[in-house]
């Protein structure tokens, strides 16, 4: 979830996702990511933005669309 969808099979499925206003503390201080992605629910299961992960732990992330790939490190 990473503001961008990215679609690898040919069947796909429709959910519904709430956009989340969730605030973020990173080693126990408040702390506001650059990029404007929102977290979403669905399912009750919370979903971060690639992208703020990334930023976050600065950690490189790369997605491959090609071959379905995310590549964390």
């Amino acid at each position: 979830m990473f503001g961008s969808s990215v679609a690898f099979a040919a069947n796909t499925q429709t959910v519904k996702a709430t956009i989340s206003n969730l605030k973020y503390t990173l080693n126990g201080k408040n702390w506001a990511a650059k990029t404007t992605a929102k977290p979403v629910v669905i399912n009750g299961t919370t979903y971060l933005p690639i992208g703020v992960v990334k930023e976050a732990t600065k950690t490189n992330i790369t997605v491959d669309s090609k071959t379905g790939k995310i590549n964390i490190g």
